[in-house]
């Protein structure tokens, strides 16, 4: 799969803003940073590390708008977000 010719622009980003957790939100998304073709519904329910960042995906807005039954996943997989925030601060 080729990458974006910005992920190093990524990369670098992530370095310099060192977020604690990123929520990626779709396929796409989560397919460039973790860098696999596995699909959403294989790589969501979990985190996974990149770049000593904790990285969620879930499902995109627009996707849940067209797919209302997709909701209740994707409120399980922001739940698990909102625990590991309130167990870091």
């Amino acid at each position: 799969m080729p990458f974006p010719w910005n992920y190093p622009y990524l990369v670098a980003q992530v370095e310099v803003i060192k977020p604690r957790f990123i929520c990626a939100l779709d396929r796409h998304a989560t397919q460039t940073l973790l860098k696999t073709e596995e699909g959403i519904n294989r790589l969501r329910r979990r985190f996974h590390d990149y770049h000593e960042v904790k990285i969620i995906p879930t499902y995109h807005p627009a996707y849940l708008l067209r797919s209302p039954d997709g909701n209740d996943k994707a409120k399980d997989d922001l739940r698990k977000l909102r625990a590991l925030l309130d167990e870091s601060s």
